[in-house]
């Protein structure tokens, strides 16, 4: 009698879907002005709050020109656009807000701000934490206490007001020297960045103190190593993967901190749009007179949905990078 052959079963598709979602999310942010949409500023009051629906499928009307700013790929890809759809564009699918402007479109073009916002702000978290943790911790006595007094003493300030009160500073500074051009957009990434290091700095220390005493490090130390080979060599590589599971958890932290800034009106600017200015724009849409609630509904379902991928790929990735969880993957 035979032995059948068993295939192990894959006890999680809800994280390989996690990572196949991001990907697709990614893939639409980048090549949006590639997809047969209608541009995100395109305005048709004759269209205003219409809710989803699928009756116009196709028409024409494409406006490059409504497109702000496009940067030079963007205009590459806007160009390849007109060549194979010409002035052909998607029906609003998914309704329309106050201005008769394609949500569908909005939507597109949003995620390509909101995740601008998480990676590059999530970077510059990165860079400031793990430099600020490795010394710290690689240093040890007076300059390792110095330095996570610091990091203290910045938790116990209530950073998200400080950022409102130097987002509001900022602008209120543009509106009055409008002669000093000023990015609205590269401001919010520094800004975010800059307050979401600290977590960062302290699990990148706590590694570093179990990593000094080790024996390649005393064996680093006695071969002539110099700190900073010690540090870009052997701690670096070692902190690198709960580096990269805490930096999974620190995008989704950023985007909403960006969607919660739009959502007060300080964070992205029209004619930009991210999914925190669509959150916006459908909270105000909720009337008693009229209910749009396409508006909030599917900006919030595509907010909701990408950061619960977010966290699962990075529980995934905790599991792949803890020595204690790789004999029972899920």
């Amino acid at each position: 009698m035979s032995r059948r052959e068993t295939k192990p079963l894959n006890r999680a598709p809800h994280r390989t879907f996690a990572a196949r979602f991001l990907v697709l999310v990614g893939v639409v942010a980048v090549l949006v002005p590639l997809l047969p949409l209608a541009a995100p500023s395109e305005v048709r009051l004759e269209e205003k709050l219409a809710p989803p629906s699928f009756g116009t499928l196709w028409r024409d009307g494409f406006e490059p020109d409504r497109i702000r700013d496009p940067g030079p790929l963007s205009r590459v890809l806007i160009d390849a656009r007109i060549a194979v759809f010409g002035d052909g564009q998607l029906g609003p699918l998914l309704g329309t807000d106050a201005l008769g402007r394609c949500l569908l479109s909005r939507l597109a073009w949003g995620a390509r701000l909101s995740l601008a916002v998480g990676l590059v702000a999530s970077a510059i978290s990165l860079i400031i934490g793990v430099l600020w943790g490795a010394v710290a911790g690689y240093s040890g006595g007076r300059v390792d206490d110095i330095m996570m007094r610091i990091v203290d003493i910045l938790y116990a300030l209530p950073l998200m007001f400080i950022v409102i009160f130097v987002v509001a500073l900022l602008r209120g500074f543009r509106n009055e020297h409008p002669e000093l051009e000023t990015n609205q957009i590269i401001v919010l990434f520094a800004v975010i960045g800059a307050t979401s290091w600290l977590t960062m700095a302290r699990i990148v220390r706590g590694q570093v103190l179990s990593l000094r005493g080790t024996e390649f490090m005393d064996a680093a130390r006695a071969a002539g190593s110099t700190n900073l080979s010690i540090l870009r060599r052997h701690v670096l590589p070692n902190v690198t993967p709960i580096v990269l599971v805490t930096l999974t958890l620190t995008i989704p932290r950023v985007m909403l901190f960006e969607a919660f800034l739009s959502f007060l009106g300080l964070g992205v600017e029209a004619p930009d749009v991210s999914w925190g200015v669509l959150a916006r724009q459908g909270f105000d849409a909720l009337t008693a007179v009229h209910v749009s609630a396409w508006l909030i509904l599917f900006p919030g379902l595509a907010f909701a949905s990408t950061l619960l991928a977010m966290n699962v790929l990075g529980d995934r990735l905790r599991d792949a990078t803890d020595p204690r969880l790789r004999g029972d993957r899920r």
